[in-house]
């Protein structure tokens, strides 16, 4: 499938699906402008754009100037990427760590391995998106749109997502230690065997979502909705489920040791035994 160009444009809807449209008279084309290890600079068409670093796009005329510059230029051109329009883009593998993509349309983008660590991404758009064990530790993406993308083996960890919509995402044995879901929608995500430690998930709505073998232990899950979700073999481990909607979930196997349940009882179940019981038991004094 062709790549669109990267396109500096306003947003007009940066929660929608479809996204907006962007009608050119002529062909673009695309040069990405940068310095080498050398020092010496560079320009080279875009099909080579794979892996660079990119904080800016400017319109040049009928053509398309992309500019990839080192890190501790970030603070002087993260204007310049905000509301950027980068549909079908990849960017795998690219150093995008602190970047302020806020309102940027990124659907179907290629984020395969891709460092977006501590980015801003407060209601971008990243529906469909693949960013396959990306990087996205303490990134700040609230109302952000992550529907339908593939968050495998990435790194969410304390990140940012209050009010976030992670509708039927694939985020199988991803880490989302410590990151904020609050108020999140996850219909139907799949967080197989993914680390939710001491994540926040109050009232995030898990209708559906598969969390099969995943670790909760310590998780805020206050008010939350979990109605026909997959929860067997789930660590709950001193979670707190206090108010939830357990409605038709399956909790076989489940470890609920030191977690406080819906009606605010705290369970033991799947608690090891102490070694004093055992010897009790075994007959052994």
């Amino acid at each position: 499938m062709e790549r669109m160009p990267l396109i500096s444009a306003p947003m007009t809807n940066a929660d929608s699906d479809s996204g907006p449209v962007v009608n050119h008279r002529r062909p673009l084309s695309c040069w990405a402008i940068g310095i080498d290890r050398a020092g010496w600079l560079q320009a080279r068409p875009a099909q080579v754009l794979r892996g660079l670093l990119m904080v800016g796009v400017l319109l040049w005329g009928w053509g398309l100037m992309v500019l990839p510059v080192r890190a501790e230029s970030l603070t002087d051109l993260q204007r310049l990427f905000r509301n950027t329009v980068c549909r079908h883009c990849d960017l795998s593998y690219a150093n995008l760590a602190g970047v302020n993509l806020s309102d940027a349309y990124l659907g179907d983008t290629d984020l395969v391995g891709t460092d977006l660590q501590g980015a801003l991404l407060d209601r971008a758009n990243l529906t469909r998106a693949r960013a396959i064990g990306a990087s996205l530790a303490q990134v700040r993406a609230d109302h952000a749109n992550f529907s339908n993308a593939d968050l495998s083996g990435a790194n969410l960890a304390q990140a940012h997502l209050k009010a976030a919509r992670l509708n039927r995402a694939t985020i199988v044995s991803a880490s989302l230690e410590g990151s904020i879901l609050h108020q999140a929608e996850l219909t139907e995500a799949d967080l197989r065997d993914s680390n939710l430690t001491r994540a926040n998930l109050s009232q995030a709505d898990l209708t559906r979502a598969s969390l099969t073998y995943a670790r909760l232990n310590q998780a805020d899950l206050r008010g939350s909705i979990l109605r026909g979700a997959d929860l067997r073999q789930t660590d709950f481990s001193g979670a707190d489920l206090t108010g939830a909607d357990l409605t038709d979930t399956n909790l076989e196997k489940a470890i609920l040791c030191g977690t406080r349940l819906a009606d605010g009882k705290v369970s033991r179940q799947g608690c090891p035994r102490s070694p004093a019981s055992d010897t009790i038991k075994g007959g052994k004094f």
